[in-house]
């Protein structure tokens, strides 16, 4: 009886194992796309309003942002002068990589309940001329 009890538990430990691998494996090999794949909108605890832009660079090159837009309004990167930008420009992302991008400060308004909707345009310009442009609608104000 000992013997059935020490086998299941070297088999249900195997499995458990098994499974870790293939989770770190998924997580860790997760499609990278190329420019702007996601925008989100809220708040920090330093800024009252901020736009998260996660940029990704799924090319064998590095990617180099030189300018960035929103709604066509070039957003700066000195510090203390908002709205600015985190990390500063030009930056450079690596290549098979992803990186979020911290618009600060930008006065960006809540879409309301009753059907009025705010959409932003980000724009991101790279060093060898290409342009990304994604829109996004905000999210309804929480209540």
């Amino acid at each position: 009886m000992r013997v059935i009890h020490k086998v299941a538990v070297f088999v249900l430990a195997a499995m458990v194992a098994v499974l870790l691998v293939v989770a770190v494996y998924l997580y860790m090999s997760r499609p990278i796309g190329y420019g702007i794949t996601k925008i989100q909108f809220g708040s920090s605890r330093a800024h009252e309003s901020v736009i998260w832009v996660t940029v990704e660079n799924n090319r064998n090159t590095s990617l180099g942002i030189t300018a960035v837009y929103v709604n066509g309004t070039q957003i700066g990167d000195e510090p203390f002068v908002f709205p600015n930008l985190y990390p500063r420009l030009p930056m450079t992302i690596a290549p098979r990589s992803r990186i979020v991008l911290l618009i600060q400060e930008f006065d960006w308004k809540w879409s309301d309940p009753s059907g009025t909707t705010n959409t932003y345009e980000i724009t991101l310009v790279a060093d060898d001329g290409a342009v990304f442009t994604k829109s996004k609608e905000t999210p309804p104000a929480p209540r």
